[in-house]
């Protein structure tokens, strides 16, 4: 696009419209990003006793975290198409088999997922010698704990987010994916 065609393109009060509402939809994100980072922060800090008495789980928290954003971004995504296809409703009840479907597999997944965290944690923990007293049973049940609690809040949050973001005529894309895979 040349200079000439966005300024053309700018002229339009559609892109303007467009324009604005994006701005406000990642202004709403990027918001309620900065908060969640601080509430984040403050637990991990009030977590500094059990870290120093097993430095090998401080590997769980970055591949945890990482883990709980990728499988809230695929819910996210998933239900922020549906609803723009119309092949899911804006609503708890009563909804579609594939609504039903996605939130299944998040929670397939979310069992899944922190026993091979966990397994591979106590490998890296062993191999660059962070901590022998931790036993793979402990990498496992922490990182699945971890999973499973963070999986049932995501996904509650996921589909209201979605859903209350749709229902106000915002995209969830814009607002609701970003928000999810930064946590």
């Amino acid at each position: 696009m040349s200079i000439r065609e966005f300024r053309s393109w700018m002229k339009n009060s559609d892109s303007r419209s467009r324009i604005r509402k994006f701005w406000r939809e990642a202004t709403l994100a990027l918001l309620i990003l900065v908060l969640g980072d601080a509430i984040a922060g403050s637990a991990l800090g009030e977590s500094t006793d059990l870290f120093l008495s097993i430095p090998g789980l401080l590997i769980l928290v970055p591949a945890v975290a990482e883990m709980r954003g990728n499988i809230s971004g695929i819910l996210a995504s998933r239900l922020s198409t549906a609803l723009h296809l119309g092949s899911i409703h804006p609503k708890l009840r009563g909804n579609t088999i594939e609504f039903r479907d996605n939130v299944l597999a998040t929670a397939v997944l979310s069992g899944i997922t922190p026993i091979g965290v966990g397994l591979i944690a106590f490998i890296f923990s062993r191999l660059f010698a962070f901590d022998k007293s931790a036993s793979l049973g402990v990498f496992i049940l922490v990182a699945f704990s971890a999973g499973v609690i963070s999986a049932a809040l995501q996904t509650i949050i996921t589909i209201l987010f979605a859903f209350v973001t749709y229902k106000r005529g915002l995209d969830p894309d814009t607002v609701v994916f970003p928000i999810l895979v930064f946590y």
